[in-house]
């Protein structure tokens, strides 16, 4: 439970800081593709929301995915070179400190949210099931049966089934293995072709898009990171973008954008929208002077180089995002080289000239970093007795340990090399020109 509960913290940590920067990530990205397709833009948007639970969830595990891809010699020199940069901040410590004093209130209050977001899912889909669920088989007129099978054949859909309800008010679409659109009864009594069209032309693209699966799936990733404002804007645009990029496929494939915007202003005032179920219906994100505007004035660019390069641009955002974010992400159990170096080692002694087995000798090592500044000594074991000895300039970095020690007599100089499990090296001393091997490991 401790384990867990100082995740949950640093979790906590990381989005806070974490979710605006991929969300001014985000409008910049946005800035760059605001001529591109809907399509686009929506992926954008949802791309973001999938980062705002990634990364702050990876930074818990930042030292395990890194050294996955990098090996642990050089992610301990990366992290080792990020902490001397980041050495003279000692007041994002503080913080931490103090929250990680209190994680089990930061788990209960985290768990707390995420039943409540799981209960409301739980509601939103029961209140489908209920008002959704109570529908008719009713025989088509033939202008409707006509429209559906021209959308099957336009949108290249054919496991969708047009069902009638009196509890829905707008026309919806449920399920994705079986999917289902729904029409109000009263669109039974619509005689307009053209506003049959765009109602179920535009709840066929949806079925098309696959996007009550991919809502299903953003409203999961919303139970974990819903307590961020960033993420209810993330999430409002992703709703947004989405019937906007219905629209334009609509527009593409079925209408043209004069009739078709005509069609949604007259549907909006026979429809009212009440969703408060889990569906996609048409006036979605209630955007609709909005989604307007983008079909009669948006001009989405037609070069193929300049919307490649704007892709490419927006990648390179959320690349420079990702690795700061998780580099620099709070990791209460990151490898430092503090962590590496501290603590007692065992150190073998071995002497070139005497091969004897019984002049060698070992001893207990006891290093630790105060202020930055490297200090230990050395507790020599030899023929039943022990001595300490006081390490003279000990010096680290990322491959290589030396000291000095003097044991009255004279100087003996260490210089050993960086292993997965210690350091090896060698020994001389300075007047006698004596040498021999050393091995350190825990």
């Amino acid at each position: 439970m401790e384990k867990i509960s100082e995740a949950i913290t640093i979790f906590l940590l990381n989005a806070c800081w974490q979710i605006v920067f991929i969300w001014l990530a985000s409008l910049s990205a946005a800035r760059i593709m605001r001529k591109m397709p809907m399509r686009f833009q929506h992926n954008l948007w949802a791309f973001s929301l999938i980062l705002c639970f990634l990364i702050p969830f990876a930074g818990v595990f930042r030292s395990q995915i890194l050294g996955f891809f990098v090996g642990s010699q050089i992610i301990s020199s990366t992290v080792a070179k990020a902490n001397s940069l980041t050495s003279g901040f000692s007041r994002f410590e503080q913080p931490l400190a103090f929250c990680l004093s209190r994680k089990y209130t930061f788990a209960l209050v985290f768990i707390g949210f995420i039943s409540t977001g799981i209960i409301t899912l739980v509601r939103k889909w029961r209140n489908t099931k209920r008002i959704y669920g109570d529908f008719t088989d009713e025989i088509l007129p033939p202008a409707i049966g006509g429209i559906i099978c021209q959308c099957r054949e336009i949108f290249g859909v054919s496991k969708v089934r047009l069902v009638f309800s009196g509890e829905t008010k707008i026309p919806a679409t449920v399920g994705f293995l079986a999917p289902k659109i729904i029409l109000p009864n009263a669109s039974l009594e619509i005689s307009d072709e053209k506003l049959l069209l765009t109602a179920i032309g535009h709840e066929m693209a949806h079925v098309r898009r696959r996007d009550y699966l991919f809502n299903l799936c953003f409203e999961i990733l919303n139970i974990f990171v819903g307590f961020h404002p960033a993420v209810w804007f993330i999430k409002r645009k992703i709703a947004e973008t989405r019937e906007m990029a219905v629209d334009e496929m609509v527009t593409e494939k079925l209408l043209d954008k004069t009739a078709y915007s005509r069609s949604l202003l007259q549907l909006s005032s026979e429809f009212v929208s009440q969703n408060r179920t889990y569906s996609l219906g048409m006036n979605d994100g209630y955007i609709l002077e909005k989604r307007i505007n983008n079909l009669i004035f948006y001009k989405t660019e037609k070069s193929v180089w300049k919307t490649v390069l704007a892709t490419l641009s927006a990648a390179q955002i959320f690349i420079i995002v990702v690795f700061i974010s998780i580099g620099f992400s709070f990791n209460r159990h990151s490898p430092t080289m503090t962590d590496f170096i501290s603590g007692r080692w065992k150190l073998f002694i071995k002497s070139a000239k005497d091969k004897s087995p019984t002049n060698d000798a070992s001893a207990n090592l006891f290093l630790q970093i105060s202020d930055g500044e490297l200090s230990g000594k050395a507790v020599v074991f030899n023929r039943e007795q022990s001595k300490e000895f006081t390490l003279i300039e000990p010096t680290l970095d990322d491959t290589q340990f030396s000291f000095k020690v003097d044991n009255g007599e004279e100087i003996l100089e260490g210089k050993l090399n960086r292993e997965p499990e210690g350091f090896s090296g060698s020994w001389i001393s300075t007047e006698s020109n004596q040498y021999g091997s050393l091995q350190i490991s825990r």
